[in-house]
């Protein structure tokens, strides 16, 4: 099993926490469908993730499809962002 990032491990807290997803089933190639979240639920995990990182995501893109490694990839993907920004 590849060892979690902190976006993944923050994840997982989100969706343990609020979605009371069990932590074993959070793995990279599991779609947000897979876990049983439903549109709400997904677009507050969305949410929640802007708010505890301070970055935007984008909503429309909080779909049941998409992977818990597609999510953690948008979320250092923004996070990146960020940093570049902020070195300029």
């Amino acid at each position: 099993m590849p060892e979690m990032s902190e976006c993944h491990v923050a994840l997982a807290a989100v969706l343990a926490t609020t979605c009371q997803v069990p932590a074993e089933s959070i793995v990279h190639d599991t779609t947000l469908d897979e876990l049983g979240l439903d549109s709400l639920a997904i677009v507050e995990t969305f949410m929640a993730l802007q708010e505890q990182w301070n970055v935007p995501l984008d909503e429309s893109h909080a779909r049941p499809e998409h992977t818990i490694a597609e999510i953690v990839g948008m979320l250092e993907q923004q996070l990146e962002a960020r940093r570049n920004e902020a070195r300029l």
